[in-house]
């Protein structure tokens, strides 16, 4: 879904950064332990890039999976199932582009890795375990 994204951190940043908050951090005070917002697209590429993997070429459009979620939806419920995308879900990931974390940065430290390592660290972990075909 082209200019669909979200904010990808690694949970090792998540961690570091909830136990400084025990020790840094404001009585009452909320962080955002956020990372770095990519596409789909572009989190696609990065893992290619990473993996070696073949990426898709083709991208549906927004407003083509905003016309299908209802069709998706109502396919799901007559299987049985969880629907792979909703109208809300949809919405997520078209919106909320902006998150900061500069307040957890500046008071915790918090300082997310590059997604380019995360993922590169997770692909070696899969294979390692033996995940991967």
């Amino acid at each position: 879904m082209g200019g669909a994204g979200f904010d990808w951190v690694d949970v090792r940043d998540v961690v570091a950064s909830a136990l400084q908050a025990e020790t840094r951090g404001r009585k009452g005070a909320h962080y955002l332990l956020t990372g770095h917002w990519l596409s789909f697209v572009e989190l696609a590429q990065l893992w290619g890039k990473v993996s070696g993997a073949k990426i898709p070429r083709l991208v549906a459009p927004m407003w083509l999976a905003r016309a299908a979620a209802p069709l998706v939806a109502a396919w799901s419920r007559l299987r049985g199932q969880r629907p792979l995308f909703t109208s809300d879900s949809l919405r997520v990931l078209r919106n909320h582009r902006r998150i900061s974390h500069a307040c957890a940065d500046a008071e915790l430290g918090h300082n997310p890795r590059p997604l380019e390592e995360t993922l590169r660290d997770t692909y070696q972990w899969f294979k390692q375990a033996g995940k991967l075909a």
